[in-house]
């Protein structure tokens, strides 16, 4: 049975078959290459095999090594008395253990 109905000025056209009492629409079997051309010339008309455009390559850099000194310039100007951060470290715990902690941020910043 074939049934043709008007929506909103289109015409739609539907087949439908009976199983038992009730009437069920069939519908029409398309090849999966179908939908693949379809949603192909959609969603990529221009035809890119990539989503995104190659990146450059990062730009690499090369830093002088930490010395003790400027750890101990940097830590010379830290301020008491101001909230720690989301680490959990006061700037106080850094001041008191500067002597202790050089060779450690050394050799973190030379390995990094």
């Amino acid at each position: 049975m074939c049934t043709v109905t008007e929506k909103d000025g289109l015409l739609y056209k539907q087949h439908t078959q009976r199983q038992g009492n009730r009437t069920v629409p069939i519908l029409p079997t398309i090849k999966m290459e179908t939908w693949q051309t379809h949603f192909t010339d959609i969603l990529n008309p221009t035809g890119e095999n990539r989503a995104y455009p190659t990146l450059p390559p990062p730009i690499t850099r090369t830093y002088r090594p930490i010395s003790t000194k400027d750890i101990t310039e940097t830590v010379g100007v830290l301020k008491r008395n101001k909230a720690a951060g989301p680490d959990g470290i006061f700037n106080e715990h850094i001041i008191v253990s500067c002597p202790l902690l050089i060779e450690t941020l050394k050799a973190s910043s030379t390995s990094a």
